[in-house]
């Protein structure tokens, strides 16, 4: 067994988001037919979008948080590169100071509202049934249920 020990000589802190992927799953969800589209403004695609993106410089953005594939490994870049994101991410991206210098092309999809609402919600509330009677075998059984789905949609 490995206990791993994190310390820093200053002060900080550790934030931990409660059910991010269940979350992400009350978002609007891709859906319909995938369609190619020659539309380049960002703000009207719903969709993959290969674009050439320029990161903010270290004093403009501390940590860069646009992730990008090359030669088979992600990092978070500094410099341009052209690369394959979400549109919803290259937008967020774009808010802390990312430059969407070209849109190659792109995947739209319809927006699907409340697609696993009703399932995120029933489950959640378990959860926290399970949370308030201190019953940590239900709990991490709803928390299972709830992160499985979303990663088994994010499967190639």
């Amino acid at each position: 067994m490995n206990i791993i020990t994190n310390y820093t000589d200053f002060l900080t802190f550790k934030y931990d988001v409660n059910s991010h992927y269940p979350n992400a799953m009350l978002r609007p969800m891709p859906g319909g037919k995938p369609r190619i589209s020659s539309e380049k403004d960002i703000d009207k695609i719903f969709g993959f979008i290969e674009a050439k993106v320029m990161a903010p410089s270290e004093e403009e953005l501390r940590v860069p948080i646009l992730p990008v594939k090359i030669d088979g490994k992600t990092i978070l870049f500094r410099n341009t590169v052209v690369g394959v994101w979400w549109s919803e991410e290259l937008k967020m991206a774009r808010d802390f100071g990312y430059k969407i210098l070209e849109v190659k092309s792109c995947v739209i999809f319809d927006k699907v509202e409340g697609l696993f609402d009703d399932y995120v919600n029933t489950i959640y509330a378990k959860k926290l049934k399970a949370e308030e009677v201190e019953n940590d075998i239900q709990r991490l059984i709803y928390k299972l249920l709830l992160n499985s789905l979303y990663g088994r949609l994010g499967i190639r």
